[in-house]
Formats: C-alpha cells, structure tokens, sequence
C-alpha cells in the first residue's frame, strides 16, 4: 500500500465512479493514475448523495487555494519528485505529477474543482473560448501525430514494427529519423500556434 506524498499516512484502495484509486485517511488527498484521472475529469460529477446543493466554483477554489500542497512530495511508487503541472492548458488548476509514471496527486477539492471546470469548458459557448480549445484539441492531435512519426522513423530504422524495413530509406544521407521528424512536426506545430 502507497503512502501519502504529502503526509505520509498509509493510503487506501477505493473506488470511484468504477475508478480506482487510493485515498489519504489523514488529509483527504488522491493519487489516482493519469488515464484514471482523465476519465474521472471529463465526465460530470454525480449530484451530493445527501441532496445538499453543489459547492460553487468560488468555494471549490478556496479549498483548492487553503489546501494546496507547497513543499517538495514524492511520488509513493517512484523515487522521484513530484511536478507541479497544469492539468490542461485552459484549466487554471496545478496538480502534483509524477515524470516517471505520470500518476498524479490531487490535494483535496481539485478532483471536483478540476471535473466542474472541464465541464464549464466543454459546454462554452463563447467563440474566443471555443477558439482556445480548438487550437489546443489541434496541438494535441499534431503533438501525437509527431510523436507517432517518430516511432515510425524509429521502426523503420531498426527494421523493427508494422513499418521496419531496415536502413533510413529515403530521409539523406547524415539525417537522422528523429531529427526530420521533429523538425517536419515543429513546423507544423508553430503553424497551428500562429494561426
């Protein structure tokens, strides 16, 4: 069992909506892996159990602000840091996240604050809203698009995968696969960013 990064009190296995995760008994914080998370934020929350009206966002975020973890934690499964990290580019909230197995820690109040705000997101109808996040849905697919073009270079260059054929085929000679790859990709990335 994992101990919590910010007070180190053995954590608890729980469940959430059909997603696991596991809960400090003494500060009420989460560690809930990264794609646990992203399933949980963007889907809403279901209404208070005992019929008592939503927080507003107002008071979700002064939880967040009087809870908010400041010093260094440590991810209870890797022996490294964690980093504090935007949880999406259009949502003001900082998580704790760990670089090496992307698992995140949400102090309380950012789980609800962090699924109230995405919904606020995805239902906006303001057009400079709108604008934002679909340049960020383009940035995203072209960061994995880049990413997949990588993976493709790499395959072909060790022969390896769906697309390994051996040798660097036509990229030139003294080029390497990432190279191109990230050099063809930051184009197309600076483009979307300036449009």
């Amino acid at each position: 069992m994992p101990r919590c990064p910010s007070c180190n009190k053995l954590m608890t296995h729980s469940t959430q909506e059909n997603v696991r995760l596991n809960t400090c008994p003494g500060c009420f914080g989460i560690w809930i892996e990264k794609i646990a998370l992203n399933r949980l934020a963007r889907t809403p929350a279901p209404p208070p159990a005992d019929g008592s009206p939503e927080q507003s966002l107002q008071e979700l975020a002064e939880i967040v602000v009087e809870s908010n973890t400041k010093g260094r934690l440590h991810c209870p499964v890797c022996p490294v840091d964690l980093v504090k990290d935007r949880y999406h580019p259009l949502i003001p909230v900082e998580v704790d996240r760990c670089p090496k197995c992307a698992a995140v820690w949400l102090d309380v109040g950012e789980l609800p604050l962090l699924r109230r705000l995405f919904a606020e997101l995805q239902s906006s109808t303001d057009p400079q809203v709108m604008a934002l996040r679909d340049k960020v849905a383009n940035t995203a697919l072209a960061m994995e698009q880049m990413h997949q073009r990588t993976r493709d270079l790499q395959d072909i260059n060790t022969g390896t995968g769906p697309l390994g054929f051996g040798g660097y085929g036509s990229l030139g000679a003294g080029s390497s696969p990432e190279a191109n790859a990230v050099g063809i990709t930051m184009d197309v990335l600076i483009n979307l960013l300036t449009r």
